[in-house]
Parts: structure tokens; sequence; C-alpha cells
């Protein structure tokens, strides 16, 4: 007598070899690398196989090492996120705007939160 629901392989274990399931347990969807039809037993998979998840996973982790190595070069410039500043970001600086802007930021965040603008440039220097 199985100890699970005729159809469906219990969680935690690998499917067996040639176990296909039935279309009504998922959605039918294409692989991001590959796009090979599959049936998604989960909602948030993306991948028909572990290989091809992996596949993905290697070229999100090159694309990272390789964008930080540019600005770490100096090949990269970034620039400040604020659309008024032109600062371009020290190689060094892993934040996205710049020392001034980063302050007018906060100040502003914690005013908006009801701190008077004294207590918030008193905060900007403990910080």
């Amino acid at each position: 007598m199985p100890n699970h629901t005729p159809g469906r392989e219990p969680v935690g274990r690998e499917p067996k070899r040639g176990w296909t399931p039935a279309p009504s347990h998922g959605d039918l969807r294409n692989c991001g690398v590959c796009n090979k039809e599959f049936v998604a037993l989960r909602y948030h998979t993306k991948y028909c196989s572990p290989e091809c998840q992996k596949k993905n996973n290697n070229k999100v982790s090159l694309e990272a090492y390789y964008k930080k190595k540019d600005v770490l070069s100096g090949k990269t410039k970034r620039r400040c996120k604020n659309p008024d500043c032109n600062i371009i970001l020290s190689r060094y600086n892993k934040e996205k705007y710049c020392g001034p802007c980063a302050r007018k930021n906060f100040i502003t965040r914690l005013v908006a939160d009801g701190h008077s603008i004294q207590y918030a440039e008193e905060h900007w220097l403990i910080n």
C-alpha cells in the first residue's frame, strides 16, 4: 500500500526515471535557458531541469563578477543616481549615490518622518 498520492512523487525525493506528471498538476511553461516546453510543478519554477538552472546561475554569477571587476579596475564609470547630480562615483564607493546626495536623501527622509532638520543633521554625523 503506497504512502503517497498515486501519480505524484513524495516531496524530497527525486522522481523515478521516466516519470512525467500529469498536465493537471502544473502549468505548461518554456524554459528560461533552452526554451524547451515543460510542466512546472511549483509557481516559481523557471527552468526545465537542474542543468538549465545551473547554466543560468553560472551566467548570472559571471556577469556580476565581470561587472564588479570593470568597476574596480576603472573601466566602467558609474555616475550618481540623482538626476540633478553629474558626479562620477569612486571605484570604491559601493553606493548608488555620491556623498552629498546620500546626505541630502538621509536628511530628507528623516524630516519626512517627522524629525527636525537639526536632529537629522546631528544623526548624519553619527552615521
